[in-house]
């Protein structure tokens, strides 16, 4: 790490003010939920199959 430093800061930093500051998105319990929600398997099958790629399966439906 000590020896890139003097290349790999600086990049950073430039990369840093093209792209902007980045925000952290942190979710509470019940928007996790959802989301989870949205990516079970039953959820999925409800989609058009063509909106769906293939190597998608899903989550499976856990009620703990």
């Amino acid at each position: 790490m000590y020896i890139t430093i003097p290349l790999s800061w600086p990049i950073g930093k430039l990369l840093d003010k093209l792209m902007g500051e980045h925000e952290l998105q942190r979710y509470n319990n019940e928007e996790l939920k959802h989301l989870i929600l949205l990516h079970t398997k039953k959820a999925l099958d409800d989609l058009d199959s063509d909106d769906v790629p293939d190597d998608v399966e899903g989550l499976d439906d856990y009620n703990a």
